[in-house]
């Protein structure tokens, strides 16, 4: 695909942790924070990580 450029996962989300808009959390099994879902397909339980990381973009519409 044109324009796109391969960028390595845990260098973006360093950058994004710097923007203006964007909160950084680390979530997870025994961590202050948890994503927990609002609506599921059939009921089904979310599954995640023991540790993961969060990061809430704000948007500007």
């Amino acid at each position: 695909m044109k324009g796109l450029v391969k960028v390595n996962t845990p260098e973006l989300v360093e950058e994004l942790k710097k923007k203006e808009g964007v909160q950084y959390f680390e979530g997870g099994l025994y961590r202050n924070y948890e994503v927990k879902a609002k609506y599921t397909a059939r009921n089904e339980e979310l599954l995640l990580p023991k540790k993961y990381q969060i990061l809430i973009v704000e948007r500007n519409d």
